[in-house]
């Protein structure tokens, strides 16, 4: 990173709430029970027959971003939209659709099935309903497993735009979900998660927090699976962690949340951090979400830096954490490590 980005706003929808209250409330709970395989509610902003033309992954998209907005423009500031951009990413983009769409072709004519339909099996399309609906005109694309916030990144400092909503989106695919648990044998609790960070560089005006750092690597292998090949993986694992560290330019975070806890990778990285304040717990909560997962950690080490502590539900050896470096992994193997801090 040439200069440090902050992250001026967040929206999310996942197993915990589709409002940071609401989040923040099931972390600070003792509830022990949540619910993953299915899909999670949430207040629509669309109405009438542009509900009814919109998917729901778009309407999620759509749902985070403008929370997000909304929690910047209380700030009092402005969004310009011709200087706003959106960059988001997921992990199969619009299966559901997809999927739809492929048993309309197989019970009909090509000719005869949907149009509107078809147009919404491509993955940009995710995308239509917060730019037309805003305005926003700056540098927008939709990504399938890459890290949105990278790019985002480098769009910002490449002056592409002057704020970028970046994020995850993980829809609730039943034919998806059945499949990956019959592969891992019902190992991992997957789940649906969408989360949108407002960012940008520095204005004059309040953030939630600032990002110091931000290192990624791919190890090569199936995170749920990487026994045959550890010893590398470990190395790649570790000069992500440790780049980050040092590129934040602070000696030691005061907390560490490794959102790739239940994979086979968590078991080298945990070794890697055992003498930092880890807190853990999350994965238990939010469900495997796949790429989605180290956006989620990066919202909720926001949230606990906002609020000055960390919650009861999640274990921890002490509560300061101004400054938190979050870690996740993608399904195909991307790993993450990101340092951010207290504006």
């Amino acid at each position: 990173m040439k200069e440090h980005m902050v992250i001026k706003g967040i929206g999310c929808i996942n197993a915990l709430g589709a409002t940071q209250e609401e989040i923040w409330t099931s972390l600070d709970s003792d509830e022990k029970e949540y619910e993953h395989m299915k899909a999670y509610p949430f207040e629509t902003y669309l109405k009438g027959s542009e509900k009814r033309r919109t998917t729901r992954q778009a309407d999620m998209t759509l749902y985070v971003c403008e929370k997000a907005k909304e929690q910047y423009l209380a700030t009092g500031k402005e969004l310009n939209a011709s200087r706003t951009g959106t960059v988001f990413s997921s992990d199969c983009g619009p299966l559901n659709q997809s999927l739809a769409f492929a048993r309309q072709v197989e019970g009909h004519e090509p000719a005869l099935c949907s149009p509107s339909l078809f147009t919404n099996t491509v993955a940009n399309a995710l995308l239509s309903n917060t730019c037309i609906r805003n305005g926003y005109t700056a540098a927008s694309t939709m990504l399938l497993e890459s890290n949105a916030l990278s790019y985002s990144i480098d769009l910002l400092e490449e002056g592409k735009a002057d704020n970028i909503f970046c994020g995850y989106i993980e829809e609730y695919c039943p034919q998806l979900f059945e499949s990956l648990n019959g592969l891992y044998k019902g190992k991992y609790d997957f789940a649906e998660s969408a989360t949108a960070f407002l960012v940008g560089k520095e204005d004059g005006g309040p953030s939630l927090c600032k990002i110091l750092s931000l290192e990624e690597a791919n190890i090569g292998s199936d995170p749920w699976n990487v026994e045959n090949n550890s010893d590398e993986i470990k190395e790649i694992v570790k000069d992500c962690i440790e780049a980050s560290i040092k590129e934040s330019g602070v000696k030691s975070p005061d907390a560490v949340i490794l959102t790739e806890e239940g994979t086979e990778v968590f078991k080298i990285s945990k070794e890697l951090i055992k003498n930092y304040n880890h807190i853990e717990g999350l994965k238990v909560k939010l469900g495997e979400t796949g790429g989605a997962n180290f956006f989620d950690g990066l919202a909720t080490a926001s949230l606990i830096i906002r609020k000055g502590r960390i919650p009861k539900s999640l274990t921890h050896k002490n509560e300061k954490a101004e400054t938190i470096l979050v870690t996740g992994i993608s399904r195909i193997g991307n790993y993450y490590a990101a340092v951010i801090q207290k504006s």
